[in-house]
Order: C-alpha cells, then sequence, then structure tokens
C-alpha cells in the first residue's frame, strides 16, 4: 500500500474511533437534508392539496422563524446539560475506577448518536432559517421541514431524558464491570474469527530470527496497536523472506527502536535509484504497515479488557474507595474472560499457501495475562479474605477447564502465593473456619491444603 494511500487510511482510521464520529456523521445528514428541503421546487402546488393539509402549511414567514430561533435555543441548552452531565460522569468515573474507562465512556456509541442528534438538529434549524430568510415565501417543502424541525427537537427531548438515565446508569459497579465484560467477550470473538483465515498459524517454539537478519527501525513514536499481517506476509513473500515483529502489539514505541527483523535478501539498486534508497524503500514498506493509536480500545486489542477489569479491582481496593465488593465483580468476569482465552488457540505466524512460515510476531499468552490480571489484584488485596477466596476460586475453575501442564504449573503458583498470604494474615480461630471450610469443598486439579498453617498467638 503507497504511503500517500496509507495516511488518509490512518486518518480515517483515528477519525473513527474518537468522539467526533457520529456527531460529524450525522450533522452532515441533517446538513444535507435542510438544503434539499429549502432547494426542492413548489410543487404539488397548494391548489392541489386538500383542505386539511393546506391548514398546516405557513402562510407567513415569521411564524416559521419563531419555530425555528426557540427550537435552536432549546437544543443548545440540551447540548450544554448534557455535555455537562458527561463531564460529571467522567469526573466520577476517575474518581471511583480506572482513568482509563473515560476513554470507553467518552467514545460510547451512544453517547455519540445522542449528541449528534443535538448537534444535527441544531445545524438543520440553523440552515432551514437562513433559507427561509432569503425566500419571499414559505414553500410546502420549507413548511414540511419546520414540522420535522418539530419531531426533531421533540426526539431530541426524549434523547435528553433516556440520556440521564442511561449516563447515571454508566458509573454503576454492575454496569462497569459488566459492560467491560462484554466488550472483551466480543474483541476475543472478532480476534478468533480474524484468525480463522487458514494463513494464520500457531507456531512452538516461536522461530527466532538469525543474529544476520536485517533490523528495521521506529520511524516514529507512539502506541502501535495492530499491524496488516496480511499485507506484511505478502510484502515477504513477495521478497521470498520471514519478517520477524520484535514487540508486542499494544506496546509503545519509540522512534529508532528495533521493531522488525528481516531475514531475507534485500531489494537490489536499480537505474533510478541506489541500493541504500531501495532498501529504505522496502522498509518504508513494510513500517506503513503498522498501525498507531493513542489510547486503549478493547475492541482493537481483547487484553485491554483484562488490563482495565484489573485495575477497576485495585482502584477499589485502594484506601480512599475501599469497595471490595467492586473487586469480586471483577474478579468474576475475569474469571470467565481467562476461561474464554484459554480456549481459544491465537496464532503468532503468517504462512504462505506452501506452508512457509513469512511473519512471527509475539502475541500474548494466557499465562501473561493470568499473572497481569490476578498478581496485582492479590498484590492489594492480599489482607482480604474475600478477595482473597475469590482468586482460589477462579484458579479452581480455570485449573478444571481442559488445561495443558504449563497452563495447569502457571495457575498452582498463583494458587501458593494465595495460600501464603492467607496464612499469613489470618490470626483468628473464627477466620481459620471460615476459610477451611472453602478450601476442601469441591473437586480440584490445584493442590489445595485442607488445613491452613499454624498460626502464632494473637497478642492482645
Amino acid at each position: 500500500m503507497s504511503q500517500w494511500l496509507r495516511y488518509p487510511i490512518d486518518l480515517a482510521r483515528r477519525f473513527f474511533h474518537s468522539i467526533a464520529y457520529y456527531p460529524t456523521l450525522l450533522s452532515l445528514i441533517y446538513l444535507l437534508l435542510a438544503i434539499t428541503l429549502i432547494e426542492l421546487p413548489d410543487y404539488p402546488t397548494r391548489d392541489m392539496l386538500s383542505a386539511a393539509p393546506d391548514k398546516l402549511l405557513f402562510n407567513d414567514l415569521e411564524t416559521p422563524r419563531s419555530l425555528l430561533s426557540s427550537m435552536i435555543s432549546s437544543i443548545i441548552s440540551l447540548a450544554v446539560f448534557s455535555f455537562s452531565t458527561v463531564m460529571v460522569v467522567l469526573s466520577q468515573a476517575a474518581s471511583n475506577y480506572s482513568l482509563k474507562l473515560m476513554f470507553g465512556l467518552m467514545t460510547a456509541r451512544f453517547h455519540q448518536m445522542v449528541l449528534g442528534n443535538y448537534l444535527g438538529t441544531i445545524v438543520y434549524s440553523l440552515v432551514l432559517l437562513t433559507g427561509l430568510g432569503n425566500a419571499d415565501s414559505v414553500t410546502i417543502w420549507a413548511s414540511m421541514g419546520v414540522y420535522l424541525g418539530i419531531a426533531m427537537t421533540l426526539l431530541c427531548m426524549a434523547l435528553f431524558v433516556y440520556f440521564i438515565h442511561h449516563t447515571s446508569r454508566s458509573i454503576e459497579v454492575n454496569t462497569v464491570t459488566s459492560s467491560l465484560g462484554t466488550r472483551t467477550r466480543r474483541s476475543l470473538h472478532r480476534a478468533s474469527e480474524r484468525y480463522s483465515d487458514g494463513h494464520y498459524r500457531q507456531v512452538l517454539p516461536t522461530p527466532q530470527p538469525s543474529e544476520q537478519a536485517h533490523r528495521i527501525c521506529a520511524r516514529s513514536s507512539g502506541y502501535v496497536q495492530s499491524a496488516a499481517l496480511s499485507s506484511l506476509g505478502k510484502v515477504a513473500q513477495t521478497h521470498d523472506g520471514t519478517l520477524h515483529i520484535d514487540f508486542t502489539f499494544g506496546s509503545f514505541v519509540v522512534e529508532g527502536q528495533v521493531v522488525m527483523r528481516w531475514s531475507g535478501p534485500l531489494p537490489e539498486a536499480d537505474e533510478n535509484q541506489t541500493r541504500e534508497a531501495a532498501v529504505s524503500t522496502f522498509e518504508g514498506q513494510l513500517i506503513q504497515e503498522l498501525n498507531y493509536l493513542e489510547g486503549e480500545s478493547i475492541e482493537l486489542r481483547y487484553a485491554y479488557g483484562f488490563t482495565q477489569l484489573m485495575e477497576t479491582a485495585i482502584k477499589a481496593l485502594s484506601p480512599g474507595i475501599n469497595a471490595p465488593g467492586t473487586a469480586l465483580l471483577c474478579i468474576n468476569q475475569l474469571t470467565d474472560l481467562l476461561s474464554r482465552r484459554q480456549q481459544l488457540e491465537v496464532p503468532n505466524a503468517w504462512q504462505d499457501n506452501e506452508g512457509t512460515t513469512r511473519v512471527v510476531w509475539d502475541e500474548v499468552s494466557f499465562e501473561d495475562l493470568l499473572y497481569r490480571s490476578v498478581g496485582p489484584i492479590l498484590d492489594y488485596g492480599h489482607q482480604d479474605i474475600s478477595v482473597c477466596l475469590s482468586l482460589l476460586a477462579l484458579l479452581r475453575a480455570l485449573a478444571n477447564t481442559d488445561t495443558d501442564e504449563a497452563g495447569l504449573t502457571a495457575l498452582q503458583g498463583h494458587a501458593d502465593r494465595v495460600m501464603a498470604a492467607l496464612n499469613k494474615m489470618t490470626l483468628y480461630p473464627v477466620d481459620r473456619r471460615f476459610i477451611e471450610a472453602r478450601l476442601g469443598s469441591g473437586g480440584s486439579r490445584l493442590y489445595l491444603p485442607n488445613h491452613l498453617a499454624p498460626s502464632e498467638a494473637i497478642r492482645e
């Protein structure tokens, strides 16, 4: 893909994931509708209309002008109240949950559509009011346009009421955790569909480049969320080589950092350019397939959903919030998501039709996601019995699924950490009885003792 074509595609991708997408799109639609109603000829004539609809038409210009002016001021007031509500919601979310949730709240499609209807109605009314100001009389289509504007205003009022209800619920604990879980599950499903192409394979152990591999450095800094792997594979197939991606998608790369290694012949110089220029052009062809995007979009990277649930849990366990119930809800969502990820075979190589590996990259493994999800929650909640028991339930559930020996070893390691935390903090007999009753209940592939280690005497 050429550089001139790649830039507008990247710009369109960033615009699609921004808060301005639906407001801009709906405003343009409303604008075209207003221009169409103004420019349409006054046909059919009033004589062709029956008496009933003729009473609905405007015979003077002042009445529709007053209506449109009132509608514009009303929608502007609704827009101000709605933006204020969003700011309050974002402030509340920043205080009680992870700051990364604000990106999802700001770019929520429903919020964008509501604000888009507001802005679109304002643009529609302004254009229609301008058209009426330049007219000698009100056409039939312009009259219908005014009534359509009234209907749009009523729709905006209904959306405003539902918007208040929706935004107030969006910061509830159950809504936040279930929303993160749902979005992550959808992202996992899209990832499985994306990798269903026959070219994607899981190659273990991951092929490593040779020491003589040509290094390709990043030409700009930022978060690389993904890459056009199929395009990279076709380029590598054309030049009969293998491309190794040296970073994990979602990582921050700096300008000049080695991000790729090329194992294969480099392009030769032709009569129009030197060899250095040919190699530089080839490197640029590979680099431009990387997709940069600021922020953490769960729709692009399902791993962000695990991270945000973990951060929401540890934020709830902080002394300022002190809401362990929120952490338990996050752990329940993580249990389901880790189980789904455990069953998903994530590829790390792209192969051509002959089975030759052309692109190799590092993918976040199940063990990595498990450590990133469970480890921080245990660090912050190691003194909370309910949190530790919930983590043990998570590990038990994952161990009882069809996991391999490597996954079972990782689960056992985390279970040992949880048991160490329980042994360290539990001193009272009532706590010991409560915990030991749950250690021995239910079967598990993990080794969990039926009794806690002897505790020291309690000092008064």
